[in-house]
């Protein structure tokens, strides 16, 4: 049995039993604190028996430090169910990795794989998982290889550039204003450890003689070079100079160095890989040389020389001489292009076709190319419609179906040069050419010459050329007469394509009496002389008007004027003028116009006779009013009425002179027998009519004033004289009455009859009638007329010799009644009906002899002759109409 335990036993007992239940309950409590207090220690078993309660946390809960954020007066707390053994620490024990094709080095943000590097380790209580930095894939990309190749595309054209600096590779010269030019290398295909491939470019554009050579940036020393950007998936990508264009930088004879790259871009960055730079070197093609077109000189027949026109004789064919060269080779000239266009454009670029159709004027192009591998048959071709080239057949440029253009003698020599030989011959037609063209002209080479597309772009402005085919136009030369010396020129001239050049006015000589010098003075004093001409005789037809003629009045540029040329002292005959044009295509033409200084006469009414021809051309006067009032009265004569005759103008000869005013039924005959024409015959059988007769007439001796003084006593008188007779001024044949002279009469005027009976006088001379000045009657600037009444019959000549030649007008002679002149030996050169009175310049519109008909002549002389058949038949000209 047990043995009961002592008080103090007891006491002890008690005693440990509280102490034990005080630690039991103080080790509960300072657990808890200890929860509390742990910053890294969850609340076990879960954390997510951690909830949000009053602070601080219960008898019954322990504190849950979680690291969580706590507001103010809360705290996490969790019920006090588990009791901790022990104190976790910091994990550790362990280096964090990535998995396997990862790594914790940073290869780009596009290779973040999402995980974190870790490993497992311990925190002192339990094994724990300790993280590290985040992990990316590895970068798989690789440097590309180096290009095979880089080239330059100019204008299509494809030049693989060399990789030798000593050799660079010749491109064309960029067109005008071109920017058509690309760099390039062939095409690569990325491997897939990349995110893709492309090509990156780098030029070094040197310039000329080497003055941007030294490299600096991408945009180089003055703004030529430039650099590609990345990523640019294009192999070929434009030539783009940084600031110049690229005229600017890929002149004649520059140079440089075009670097090419492949990239590919990285799987981790938005970085990349370059390939080592295949680097090709070119030169810029130099444009062969056109040295000034050598036009050889021509002249016309004429004398006429032009520089800038063609006209229909002048520079026709043009003669086209181009020498040419390449400073690279004369064998690269394949063509030289002649351009004519009115305006001052040319197209840049041409095509060639296979055909051509036709031209047009104001665009026309001419082309000589090298057919083959040399010059010895070149082609020809010219431009169509559209403006494309097409080859020409034989030579030919057609406008409207027309040839306007043959181009021959095409010649083609290559020397140290290249020679371009051949003429163009413009034709004259509907459509021909015309008017101021500008001419261009381009050598081309082998550069210039893409496929069918030619370069025109570097064509130059040569000159200025005209083409007239035309011949000016010269009005009609018209006179005004000033006086006795002094006429007015008026002349004009026209051209509307090439305008005037010059007008040559000559003078000539033809007959006269007195030849003397001419004079021309000009408007609008006309005090300054033109100069003194000499009037020579008549040349032939081409030595007339030559262009520098020195016995000529030449005007330059000049369309027109009114002169006054003063003739001098010459006397009868013309003074032939001509005024012949030249326009700036020394085309010609011309006109001329008579002065006729010899005295002509006029008629109204009765026959005239004269042996052989009158040597006298009518006028038409009709619109001179100066004609107003001068004739007499009795004749009703007056300028609407003026011509040689009105009823017949007959000749043996081939020509005859023309009847102005033939309307009014006058006939004209020529190359007829004369009847008249029998030597001795009218005066003789005249004189045996007479002898039949006289003894109805009274003879009288004397001659003094008037018939009636001087025959008082009978109803019809005559004079017979074996010498000559004279009547003088004044004498009145007041009764019908006949003077008959073996020799001569001399008649001086004025000589009048009695108009209210049959009265009137015959003049028969066995030789000549001769017609006197008589008194001088002209004055101010009016001819008059000196008057004679009569009938006069010559068998040799009538002649009206020179009167007044002190008198700065003289006077006509007026006869009313008739006259005949059988002409039975006339002085050598003169006609059977000589007028000698000479009204100058006045003859230009007044007839030195004006002749009216008086039909009582015609009863007059059946008094004397009778009225036999002959007289009627032989046209005498006592016929009465």
């Amino acid at each position: 049995m047990n043995k009961p335990l002592s008080r103090k036993t007891r006491f002890l007992i008690y005693l440990s039993l509280i102490i034990g239940f005080s630690l039991i309950i103080s080790s509960i409590f300072f657990q808890q604190k200890e929860i509390y207090a742990s910053c890294s220690v969850s609340c076990y078993p879960s954390a997510s028996s951690c909830s949000l309660q009053n602070s601080p946390c219960g008898e019954s809960q322990a504190g849950c430090a979680s690291g969580r954020y706590e507001p103010p007066g809360k705290a996490y707390c969790c019920p006090f169910q588990v009791t901790c053994t022990c104190t976790p620490g910091a994990c550790t024990g362990c280096t964090p990795v990535c998995a396997s094709g990862q790594t914790t080095a940073v290869t780009g943000p596009l290779c973040v794989s999402g995980a974190v590097s870790s490993c497992t380790g311990s925190n002192g209580c339990t094994a724990c998982t300790l993280t590290g930095s985040a992990c990316y894939y590895l970068e798989t990309n690789v440097t590309p290889s180096i290009p095979a190749s880089i080239s330059m595309i100019v204008e299509g054209t494809t030049y693989q550039l060399s990789i030798n600096p000593l050799t660079p590779t010749r491109i064309k010269l960029p067109a005008v204003s071109s920017s058509n030019v690309q760099v390039s290398v062939p095409t690569f295909t990325a491997p897939p450890t990349s995110r893709g491939g492309g090509y990156y470019f780098q030029t070094n554009n040197y310039g000329v003689g080497d003055e941007w050579k030294t490299w600096t940036t991408c945009s180089g020393i003055a703004g030529e070079d430039f650099c590609s950007t990345v990523p640019n998936t294009n192999n070929t990508q434009n030539f783009v100079p940084t600031t110049k264009t690229v005229n600017q930088v890929l002149k004649e004879g520059a140079t440089g160095k075009i670097s090419g790259m492949y990239t590919t871009t990285d799987k981790c960055n938005n970085t990349y890989k370059y390939s080592l730079p295949v680097e090709g070197y070119y030169v810029v093609d130099t444009l062969p040389e056109t040295q000034p077109i050598v036009i050889p000189p021509d002249i016309t027949v004429n004398g006429c020389v032009s520089s800038t026109y063609t006209g229909s004789e002048i520079n026709n064919p043009l003669h086209i001489e181009a020498t040419t060269s390449d400073v690279n080779s004369n064998d690269e000239i394949q063509a030289f292009v002649l351009w004519l266009s009115k305006d001052s454009s040319v197209p840049t670029s041409t095509t060639i076709t296979a055909s051509y159709t036709g031209s047009t004027d104001a665009d026309l192009g001419i082309m000589i190319r090298k057919n083959g591998s040399d010059w010895s048959n070149p082609s020809i071709y010219a431009t169509n419609v559209a403006l494309t080239w097409g080859p020409v057949t034989n030579g030919y440029v057609q406008i409207n179906g027309e040839n306007v253009i043959r181009i021959y003698d095409v010649s083609v020599t290559q020397t140290t040069n290249t020679l371009f030989d051949y003429k163009l011959e413009f034709l004259s037609n509907s459509s021909n050419m015309y008017g101021m063209y500008n001419v261009f002209g381009q050598s081309i080479d082998s550069y210039m010459i893409n496929s069918n597309i030619l370069d025109q772009s570097y064509i130059s402005d040569l000159f200025n050329w005209g083409i007239d085919l035309t011949n000016p136009t010269v009005d009609n030369v018209t006179q005004q007469v000033q006086d006795p010396s002094n006429t007015e020129l008026t002349w004009s001239t026209t051209d509307s394509t090439s305008g005037m050049l010059r007008t040559v006015m000559n003078g000539y000589r033809t007959g006269g009496t007195e030849t003397d010098i001419a004079q021309l003075f000009l408007p609008a004093t006309y005090t300054v002389n033109k100069g003194d001409l000499t009037l020579g005789a008549l040349p032939l037809a081409s030595e007339i008007g030559l262009f520098n003629d020195s016995n000529a009045w030449i005007f330059d540029n000049n369309t027109g004027e009114t002169d006054i040329l003063n003739i001098g002292t010459n006397e009868g005959g013309q003074i032939d003028i001509y005024v012949t044009a030249y326009d700036n295509a020394c085309n010609t033409n011309s006109i001329s116009e008579e002065i006729d200084l010899n005295p002509w006469f006029a008629t109204r009414g009765g026959n005239v006779y004269s042996q052989n021809n009158i040597s006298t051309t009518a006028k038409d006067v009709s619109d001179v009013t100066a004609l107003d009032g001068v004739f007499n009265i009795n004749t009703l004569m007056d300028k609407d009425h003026i011509d040689l005759g009105t009823e017949l103008l007959a000749t043996r000869n081939t020509s005859i002179s023309t009847l102005i005013h033939s309307n009014l039924g006058a006939v004209q005959g020529a190359l007829l027998y004369d009847s008249n024409n029998v030597k001795g015959y009218w005066f003789d059988i005249l004189m045996s009519k007479f002898s039949q007769n006289i003894e109805s007439s009274t003879s009288f001796e004397n001659i003094t004033t008037s018939i009636a003084t001087d025959c008082p006593e009978g109803t019809s008188c005559y004079k017979y004289s074996e010498e000559d007779i004279a009547i003088p001024s004044g004498y009145v044949c007041d009764k019908p009455t006949l003077f008959v002279s073996k020799q001569n009469i001399y008649i001086e005027p004025n000589i009048t009859s009695d108009l209210d009976t049959l009265s009137g006088c015959i003049f028969l001379a066995g030789n000549n009638i001769e017609i006197l000045d008589g008194a001088h009657l002209s004055n101010g600037s009016v001819i008059e007329y000196d008057y004679i009444e009569g009938y006069m019959i010559a068998e040799n000549q009538i002649i009206f010799p020179l009167v007044d030649e002190g008198e700065s007008l003289r006077d006509g002679v007026e006869i009313f009644g008739g006259a005949l002149a059988l002409g039975l030996d006339p002085a050598t050169g003169e006609s059977a009906f000589s007028i000698k009175r000479n009204l100058r310049l006045f003859s230009q519109i007044n007839p030195a002899v004006v002749l009216t008909y008086d039909n009582k002549y015609s009863n007059i002389s059946t008094i004397f002759f009778g009225v036999e058949a002959p007289i009627y038949r032989q046209e005498v000209g006592f016929k009465s109409f």
